[in-house]
């Protein structure tokens, strides 16, 4: 029984760590790791910056969601992914985005929390440390996974 303890104690820091993204990627994961997870990952023709010290390094040009082309953004800083990105590339926003809600809803319940004003609309679950936001803005979908670093040190 203790050593079963101290092997599942020793696991938490690494289970922090490595949060599942989206897909079975997970936070932390370099270039050629994600490449192996998602054969139809390729390096961008632009390379764009988000902040000051991440970058887009991979992308899945169309992945389709319930018939609607999605492009996969797969965000890293220091060479680890960070954050992925899947926004739409055709269709209604308005449309697409309640499509979106109906099925994060129905693979993550409801979710915690809401946001609206005049330029979007979003929501917000929490998966097991995994954020995961809904957002319609300016008639941009955009469904966003992410880990809190910060957060995860609480």
């Amino acid at each position: 029984m203790k050593k079963l303890m101290i092997a599942v104690l020793s696991c938490l820091p690494m289970m922090a760590f490595c949060q599942d993204l989206w897909q079975g990627t997970k936070q932390g994961m370099s270039v050629a790791e994600v490449q192996a997870l998602h054969a139809d990952a390729v390096t961008p023709q632009k390379i764009d910056t988000y902040g000051a010290d991440s970058k887009a390094l991979l992308v899945i040009p169309n992945y389709k969601i319930s018939g609607t082309n999605y492009k996969v953004v797969f965000i890293f800083k220091d060479e680890k992914l960070k954050t992925i990105n899947l926004t739409a590339t055709e269709g209604v926003a308005s449309v697409n985005y309640d499509t979106m809600a109906t099925l994060l809803k129905k693979k993550y319940g409801s979710p915690i929390s809401t946001e609206s004003n005049s330029l979007s609309t979003s929501l917000f679950w929490l998966n097991e440390g995994t954020s995961i936001r809904l957002i319609n803005m300016m008639g941009k979908v955009i469904i966003q996974y992410t880990v809190d670093a910060e957060a995860d040190k609480l």
